[in-house]
């Protein structure tokens, strides 16, 4: 987990006094902050594909089989009565 750091400003010491340990650890905490949301987006744009490709595949079913007559829920009465 990131820790929260406070400002330079507020610590009393000035970027040139800090050294360059705490500069870069400074810039990997902004980079992982950065780079966080970019992963959470990529992650729900995976998971969005998914339904969107079942979606996309049950409409070509549909289209496929709505030309088809469904002989199985035809009513009796549609046959002409013999005599």
């Amino acid at each position: 987990m990131i820790s929260a750091r406070r400002p330079l400003e507020s610590q009393n010491v000035s970027r040139s006094e800090a050294g360059s340990g705490f500069i870069r650890a400074e810039r990997d905490d902004l980079r992982i902050l950065t780079q966080l949301p970019a992963r959470v987006v990529h992650g729900l744009e995976l998971e969005n594909q998914h339904p969107q490709h079942t979606n996309t595949a049950l409409k070509q079913q549909l289209t496929a089989y709505s030309g088809v007559a469904d002989l199985a829920s035809r009513r009796r009465t549609d046959r002409p009565e013999r005599r």
